[in-house]
């Protein structure tokens, strides 16, 4: 692939914002409170920049872009080296140009879009360890509920995807449990955690800001938005022109599972899930179905949350069920898997 180099630099700052515009030099870093920007690192292609990631600690980022025009054109995945101010490329094959994020779990770029359905997210992937190795078709992602086609992508340090889908009128969020595919072509559904608000009208572009909240913007707006229900915080003062939005700020997320170590008592019982608290309004109840032990499938979340508030999980006995059959406790652990409550 092509490569082109600039003067040496270092990493990307986590506690900013950092956008693209369609035909721009430069992408742009933002101040998350006043909306503020300034050149950061120079982009490649000649239009149609979209889809940018910021990689853990600002090391890389990952857009897409094209080169020509017509019949001439050509649409590549740019990667850019934060420490050497480096940037290679490799062709893309033919995705839609809205979403799209870097995962922190595993280094990968997705990106693609709704295309010509308002509720069938397309994604490919992309591994920046082996920069010359095509973007391919990775996963299908169903959105119920969804009527818009704009939108983008952000992801929780634990792997664990949000997608924000988006029309003229209103836009929501919905999450997708990780780990992400990087082999194959499966088909997922999302779980919207956010109600249909016009908070999203549209949006063409999502980031988490150092503060844990969203930011939502498009050339016409960018604002501060609670992730548990999509409400507006604040409106942020200023804003450059942008068609996508990135961070390397990693997001608080809360997910609840249950697990049936030795198995059930009666082969019927059941379990109901729930989070609630701190304005959560949407995905947060699930029941357990089937006869299997272990972590079971249904769960609740992820759904997004906020520092410094309080959040209740709650579990009640279904399908006949009865806690006395059973030893109860319950462990807190985080995105690596560490205990840090039980």
């Amino acid at each position: 692939p092509a490569s082109t180099a600039q003067a040496a630099r270092g990493n990307l700052t986590c506690d900013s914002l950092y956008s693209v515009d369609g035909g721009g030099n430069y992408a742009k870093k933002i101040n998350p409170t006043t909306g503020l920007s300034s050149d950061s690192f120079k982009l490649e292609g000649s239009s149609r920049h979209n889809q940018l990631g910021i990689g853990t600690g600002g090391a890389y980022a990952i857009y897409t872009a094209t080169e020509g025009s017509g019949n001439n054109a050509t649409n590549y995945v740019y990667n850019w080296n934060a420490t050497t101010d480096t940037t290679s490329r490799v062709e893309s094959p033919d995705a839609v140009s809205t979403h799209g994020a870097i995962n922190p779990a595993n280094g990968w770029f997705y990106y693609g879009g709704l295309g010509g359905s308002n509720d069938t997210l397309t994604l490919h992937g992309y591994n920046p360890a082996t920069p010359a190795v095509a973007p391919v078709k990775v996963m299908t992602v169903n959105l119920p509920g969804s009527k818009g086609r704009n939108g983008d992508l952000a992801f929780d340090a634990g792997g664990n995807m949000y997608v924000v889908a988006a029309s003229n009128a209103e836009g929501g969020i919905w999450s997708v449990d990780g780990p992400m595919p990087t082999t194959g072509s499966v088909t997922v559904t999302g779980t919207q955690v956010t109600a249909l608000t016009p908070q999203f009208a549209s949006a063409n572009s999502i980031a988490f800001g150092p503060d844990g909240y969203l930011y939502v913007g498009s050339s016409a707006f960018l604002r501060q938005v609670d992730p548990s229900n999509g409400q507006l915080k604040s409106d942020v003062p200023d804003r450059p022109k942008m068609t996508d939005m990135a961070s390397c700020s990693n997001p608080v997320s809360i997910k609840l599972d249950k697990d049936l170590p030795a198995g059930r008592f009666a082969p019927t019982d059941q379990f109901g899930l729930k989070i609630s608290g701190a304005g959560l309004t949407e995905g947060t109840t699930a029941i357990t179905d089937g006869p299997d032990e272990g972590v079971q499938t249904a769960a609740v979340g992820p759904v997004l949350g906020l520092a410094g508030r309080t959040y209740t999980v709650t579990e009640t006995a279904e399908g006949g069920a009865n806690f006395a059959n059973y030893d109860t406790s319950h462990k807190c652990v985080d995105d690596a898997g560490v205990i840090v409550a039980e």
